[in-house]
């Protein structure tokens, strides 16, 4: 079996068909001119419908900033609905940047995975491993946990780096004229993502050029180490309740708009609420900032830590609180609290949505 055999037969027999993509900044094409047209997704799919001549539903679901924990959950509400034939997935970076474990980030990985072919057995999927000029050639722990579970399935992985110095050197150019900073691509940047991803693609693509049948993928992991079940529950769900302080604001939890329904905020130290839910892990995504503040969280009566909101660039951030619960009915109780990052000149904080496996 290639390893995009199923894409192969669509594309041989002339059908539309539907690529995701999944990843952070640069998935999303941050440092390009334009993230519409210019992101290597974007002209990805331009490349796919022009040398196929097929129509190709391309669906960028990049959220800048973001690792593959968040990935996880936001795999059933991003990229479910378009049910795709093609997914790519883009983390490792990020994952860098967020110092997961080898670990962690093989589960998040092979978690994302089970909610795919769960969804669709002949679903295709790609991994691109992006890379951070500061690490150079290195391979880097979460870039291995990512490749790892693509050569466990089988899976294509496309490593950049393996790629970029080659085609600078090719090109009499330094591999940093291609970037904005030290991950970020420019418009040239992203272009040669492109391009290398695509022959990359291509490649696989004819190599499956004889392909009569679809073939189902086989998920291979333990269901009950993974986060498989991840799911949203949203700010203003009836298991929000006991409120005191917070408020909730419909459609404008910042950096993402509406996407995920509103926030829940508050900026008056002590306000307090408790959400009731079910399963073994919780999380959460909230707004970071210069002017944030800092909560304490406690589940089924045990403090289990604090989260900060002070950040020196605004961004959504994902945070794990505890994924070793008793499968059962939990409480979790978040407070405002008085103390925080002495940069910070508000205590305001807000919470999108609440991360439940």
């Amino acid at each position: 079996m290639n390893r995009l055999q199923n894409l192969s037969l669509k594309l041989k027999r002339g059908e539309k068909i539907s690529v995701a993509y999944m990843g952070g900044s640069v998935t999303e094409g941050y440092g390009s001119s334009n993230q519409r047209e210019k992101s290597w997704p974007a002209l990805l799919g331009k490349m796919i419908a022009e040398k196929y001549g097929v129509e190709v539903e391309n669906h960028n679901e990049g959220i800048g900033g973001t690792c593959s924990y968040f990935g996880a959950f936001r795999f059933d509400t991003d990229v479910a609905p378009y049910k795709p034939d093609l997914l790519f997935i883009e983390f490792a970076v990020n994952d860098y940047y967020h110092t997961e474990s080898y670990e962690t980030v093989a589960r998040n990985s092979e978690s994302i995975l089970a909610k795919a072919y769960r969804l669709n057995p002949y679903m295709d999927v790609v991994y691109v491993l992006t890379f951070d000029l500061h690490e150079e050639k290195n391979d880097y722990v979460q870039l291995r946990g990512h490749r790892d579970i693509a050569d466990k399935y089988g899976l294509l992985s496309v490593k950049m780096s393996e790629f970029m110095y080659p085609r600078a050197e090719e090109e009499g150019k330094n591999v940093n004229n291609y970037y904005i900073d030290w991950v970020h691509p420019n418009d040239y940047g992203y272009q040669t993502h492109a391009e290398i991803i695509g022959a990359q693609l291509f490649e696989e693509i004819e190599a499956s050029a004889g392909a009569e049948v679809p073939v189902k993928h086989e998920f291979l992991g333990e269901r009950g180490s993974l986060i498989a079940d991840a799911h949203f529950v949203y700010a203003n769900d009836e298991n929000v309740c006991n409120v005191n302080g917070w408020e909730y604001e419909a459609g404008t939890f910042s950096y993402l708009g509406g996407k995920y329904g509103g926030r829940l905020k508050a900026d008056i130290p002590g306000s307090s609420f408790e959400l009731k839910f079910y399963g073994t892990a919780l999380g959460i995504f909230y707004g970071a900032d210069v002017n944030r503040g800092r909560i304490s969280i406690s589940v089924d009566g045990v403090e289990v830590g604090k989260r900060e909101g002070y950040r020196w660039t605004a961004n959504p951030k994902e945070h794990p609180i505890i994924d070793s619960l008793p499968l059962g009915e939990h409480v979790a109780k978040f407070t405002l609290l008085e103390e925080k990052n002495e940069e910070s000149k508000s205590n305001f904080f807000e919470i999108g949505v609440f991360l439940v496996a």
